[in-house]
């Protein structure tokens, strides 16, 4: 059964809190960090259907919740830190809305790119393509 649960935690991490512990705390909580960030919901709820379990002398319900919450808040910010958009990524989007001919959404970009690194390599590249659009647009 724990397999099962298992399973469906790292599927759905709050039906497999719900599962082993009920609608309470703990399944709140796990809604509430499965918002935040998938991976520490799946670790919170693994945690959770685990918890009872022995691991050497001690069990995880007596390391408890600070292990649990350490591991999710890392993962959380490891999350964060993998979703922010770089400024080459973004210059190459707006590249490609310029080809597009969406000049309106290429400019955003650009001018995105040089408020993340004013100084860096791809503001300058961004400097240049919005002289060029405003060059476009006075013709």
């Amino acid at each position: 059964m724990d397999v099962i649960r298992i399973l469906l935690a790292i599927i759905l991490p709050p039906l497999g809190v719900f599962l082993q512990a009920g609608i309470g705390l703990h399944f709140w909580l796990n809604i509430l960090l499965t918002l935040l960030g998938y991976i520490p919901g799946i670790v919170h709820a693994i945690w959770i259907i685990a918890r009872d379990r022995v691991i050497g002398m001690k069990t995880l319900e007596s390391r408890g919740w600070k292990l649990c919450l350490a591991l999710s808040l890392c993962l959380f910010v490891l999350g964060i830190a993998g979703c922010s958009q770089d400024a080459e990524q973004l210059f190459e989007v707006a590249e490609f809305e310029e080809k597009q001919s969406n000049l309106n959404h290429a400019r955003q970009l650009y001018e995105r790119i040089i408020e993340i690194d004013p100084n860096g390599y791809f503001a300058t590249k961004a400097r240049e393509r919005l002289a060029e659009l405003d060059k476009k647009s006075t013709e």
